[in-house]
């Protein structure tokens, strides 16, 4: 049967060949809604949706048992059919087998008088499915364009509308190779027009990058009646190149010979770029992977390794890729689920991310596998990374080595002090309690010279064991050997009047007035009883030690933040401007050598500043030489 406008000239099976070869869903209805045609694809979404078999001369609407839905098919085919194309998206449902939702194009078609006949249908749904578990939009169906087919009773409109609204490019050349038709898809992706394509070969398209080798291998196919399958690359009108995968199928008579020969092209030349892009990035990527001081692996579901990567191989003594097609159960040369790496890769297929230590020839990795999912969030395998941290431990073993010896050369220091404090107490604490004893027997019966002598061994011998204490008390701060017990106490009746009363007699004997002066109730405080005992002890001490004349004031308040504060103010000789950031350090007094005029060794203060540490106190110092000194410690609210 010709067409009108004889475009062609052969058997109506060459639509139903072009139409089952599409990947889309297509039908024909006439004006009644009935079938008049449909295809494998168009058969198996509504076969699917509706749970019912459809047969040419079926009612299109009656398939769907949702009253909606047939409503707006019958609302859309009667717009249609009065000469106007519509585009919608539609859900057909059925309470038959559930629903599907397309992407339906309504097309009118005429017939030869140029009144409309019927409606094409083209549903974009197939091809989205397909897409999606194809990964691409190809040339699909193969198989059934040579399926046997019906007789088909339609005019030449029907073919037209038919062919133009495939998504496919189809061009039919006689047995020449001298193009006859094409489609709107060929004229849209090519730039040429139909009067321009239609008396010329395909060798209009050509872009001479393929050989006449090419070109003879495909006609010698299509020439003895087999179909030919492939990929090429065209030349567009514009002079530009575009990628093509192609069908070309013989039509034959009755009597066998080939009549026509029909391509069905595809335009795939964003697919090509789009793969290049992605190999060019994976190439990077792969480039990048290679540099990554690690080892990064993929396996499948039943743990056998999909690709492993990164510059840390090297250290295993492995190329990249080596494991690929062995399973975890193979590279660990064991069948224990329970072994840390398996169970490990086996906890991440059932989606948890675990950690393990992977030794391997004298190295050490530390590895993490995590699940590995799809976009439906199914885990499909698992990652995993691991970290050569070989020298990494093999630092921190050093560390712990030398943390253990310096723990034990500690341990010997303090008990080196400790036993030395011993040895230098006891016969000093024998020669005070001796002097003191004979100081009492010889009284009234030695001159005052002597008498001065026993007072002067008492005074070195206290001077001696207070400097060891000092020296006991620094030692076990720095190794870390102070025991810190935390409290509640009250620092003026606990602390304070028992540094008053110590210091008392002191003060007096150099006619010093000792005044302690508490000015708040609220003196209950958290800390270390014995360091912050020690820290009073030790500033009266130094006050007194310092003052000449007038008084040493122990003043207990608080300030305008309502934190405790105790300040230790004397008359005594001041301390210069130049040494005041000096104050604390050990071993140093601001006058110092062989004529300095007052005792000391320099840890007093020293030890103060400790102790205030590791109390969390503030200490702050007032002074000007000649004017005396003002100490400050400042006790935290939020710390008491």
């Amino acid at each position: 049967m010709k067409s009108k406008n004889g475009y062609l000239s052969f058997h109506h099976s060459l639509l139903n060949k072009v139409l089952k070869t599409n990947g889309e869903s297509l039908c024909i209805l006439d004006r009644e809604k009935r079938y008049k045609y449909f295809n494998d694809t168009h058969k198996q979404l509504i076969e699917t949706t509706t749970n019912n078999q459809i047969e040419v001369g079926d009612s299109f609407i009656n398939l769907f048992e949702d009253e909606c839905v047939r409503k707006e098919l019958e609302r859309n085919i009667n717009k249609t059919l009065t000469g106007s194309e519509l585009k919608v998206i539609q859900k057909l449902s059925s309470t038959g087998n559930g629903s599907s939702t397309v992407e339906n194009n309504f097309i009118p078609f005429t017939d030869e008088s140029e009144e409309i006949a019927g409606i094409l249908i083209k549903s974009k749904k197939a091809v989205e499915s397909r897409t999606k578990v194809e990964g691409d939009d190809r040339l699909a169906n193969h198989d059934n364009v040579l399926a046997k087919v019906n007789n088909l009773d339609y005019n030449s409109g029907l073919i037209n509308h038919a062919l133009n609204s495939l998504t496919h490019g189809i061009v039919i050349t006689d047995s020449k190779g001298i193009i006859v038709w094409a489609n709107d898809a060929v004229t849209k992706f090519s730039g040429f027009n139909l009067s321009e394509l239609k008396g010329q070969t395909p060798r209009i398209f050509n872009s001479e990058i393929h050989d006449e080798s090419f070109f003879k291998k495909l006609w010698q196919t299509i020439k003895s009646g087999s179909e030919w399958k492939g990929e090429l690359v065209n030349r567009k009108k514009n002079g530009s190149f575009y990628f093509e995968e192609m069908i070309i199928t013989p039509i034959l008579n009755d009597s066998r010979e080939i009549t026509h020969f029909i391509a069905i092209k595809q335009d795939i030349t964003e697919q090509r770029q789009k793969e290049k892009e992605l190999e060019k990035d994976s190439a990077s990527l792969s480039l990048i992977v290679d540099k990554v001081p690690a080892v990064l692996w993929m396996v499948d579901s039943e743990l056998l390794f999909l690709s492993s990567q990164g510059s840390a191989l090297k250290q295993m003594g492995l190329k990249p890729n080596q494991v690929v097609g062995t399973t975890v159960y193979d590279f660990f040369k064991s069948k224990d689920k329970e072994y840390p790496p398996i169970k490990a890769h086996c906890d991440a297929l059932k989606g948890s991310s675990r950690q393990f230590k992977l030794f391997w020839k004298g190295e050490t990795f530390d590895a993490q596998v995590e699940p590995l999912r799809d976009k439906e969030n199914r885990i499909i395998g698992c990652v995993g990374i691991a970290h050569n941290v070989t020298d990494r431990v093999k630092y921190e073993q050093a560390l712990i080595e030398s943390r253990e010896k310096a723990e034990l050369s500690n341990k010997l220091k303090s008990e080196f002090l400790a036993q030395m404090s011993h040895e230098i107490r006891t016969p000093l604490n024998v020669i005070i309690s001796s002097a003191s004893l004979l100081q009492e027997e010889l009284t009234d019966s030695v001159d005052e010279d002597v008498y001065t002598s026993f007072e002067l061994i008492d005074s070195a011998g206290r001077r001696i064991i207070r400097t060891i204490d000092l020296l006991l008390n620094m030692s076990e701060i720095h190794t870390g050997n102070y025991e810190y017990i935390k409290e509640e106490f009250n620092l003026n009746g606990d602390v304070l009047q028992q540094v008053f009363e110590s210091y008392k007699f002191k003060a007096n004997s150099k006619e010093l007035q000792l005044v302690l002066s508490c000015q708040t109730d609220d003196t209950i405080i958290s800390g270390d009883r014995h360091s912050i005992l020690e820290i009073f002890s030790n500033l009266v001490d130094n006050a007194i030690k310092y003052t000449e004349s007038g008084r040493v004031e122990i003043i207990v308040d608080k300030d305008e933040e309502g934190n405790l504060a105790v300040l230790i103010a004397d008359t005594g000789i001041g301390i210069s401007k130049d040494y005041l950031p000096h104050l604390f350090d050990k071993f140093t007094q601001e006058d110092e050598g062989y004529t300095r005029q007052y005792e000391g060794n320099g840890l007093g203060l020293a030890l103060v500043k400790e102790y205030c540490a590791l109390n969390n106190l503030t200490l702050d110092v007032e002074s000007e030489k000649g004017s005396g000194t003002i100490i400050k410690i400042l006790f935290n609210r939020s710390e008491n």
